[in-house]
């Protein structure tokens, strides 16, 4: 076992670095494809109706902001955040209550905010966003999260998702310091979408090019209450 997680390990972190070689090539290209390849990690449905929206967990008020405006402007029902456990109460549950706190200075009633947790990960997010729709019997739901994040949490969602008959649509929130166009020319946004092909890449590793979820990879991830996700 110790040997198979060992080779697991060097697989990974040659993956990593496969994925910043492959990014600093990229970099004496074209700006127009640099552009390109910013672009395509962001996924922001601009017909998007759905009967609740889901702020994906995150220290980012404007994941929440774009949440609000969703519901502000008639295009979800409900809004809910994802949470740390409760038993990490100094770092993540006073951020939840700053992001409600913000959703009803914005405009938002608190009889239509729901807090989903716990969650550890955008695999518990999107598992808890499944049960919540379920439960309400809902038929569609917004994910959002920051832009550069939209890609990979589209990937983890769908795959969550399947078999259901719940549609899923993605939100894009609205970042001041991100640019897909000119990501490469700060540093923030640099950090940000190089970090989110190394996480790419890691994904297609455990999970195979295929995007399945298999039994034995899904084993790093558990959903909310321990249980193994399939």
């Amino acid at each position: 076992m110790a040997a198979k997680l060992e080779f697991r390990r060097r697989g990974i972190w040659t993956v990593v670095l496969l994925a910043v070689l492959m990014l600093a090539v990229l970099s004496i290209w074209h700006e127009s494809l640099l552009a390109r390849y910013g672009r395509w990690l962001v996924i922001d449905d601009q017909d998007l109706a759905a009967d609740a929206v889901v702020v994906l967990g995150g220290h980012s008020g404007f994941r929440v902001k774009r949440g609000a405006e969703l519901v502000l402007s008639g295009r979800a029902g409900r809004l809910a955040m994802t949470a740390e456990p409760a038993e990490f109460p100094a770092y993540e549950e006073p951020s939840v209550g700053r992001w409600l706190a913000l959703a009803e200075s914005l405009g938002v009633e608190p009889d239509v905010t729901d807090v989903l947790m716990p969650s550890h990960s955008t695999f518990d997010d999107a598992w808890l966003a499944r049960r919540y729709a379920e439960a309400r019997g809902f038929e569609r739901l917004a994910f959002v999260t920051d832009p550069f994040h939209t890609r990979r949490a589209h990937w983890v969602v769908s795959r969550i998702f399947a078999g259901s008959d719940i549609e899923i649509a993605m939100a894009a929130s609205d970042l001041p310091w991100f640019t897909a166009d000119t990501w490469w020319k700060d540093e923030r946004p640099f950090l940000a979408v190089v970090l989110e092909y190394v996480k790419l890449a890691y994904y297609a590793y455990a999970y195979g090019l295929t995007g399945d979820i298999g039994d034995e990879p899904a084993g790093f991830h558990v959903r909310p209450g321990g249980d193994a996700a399939p």
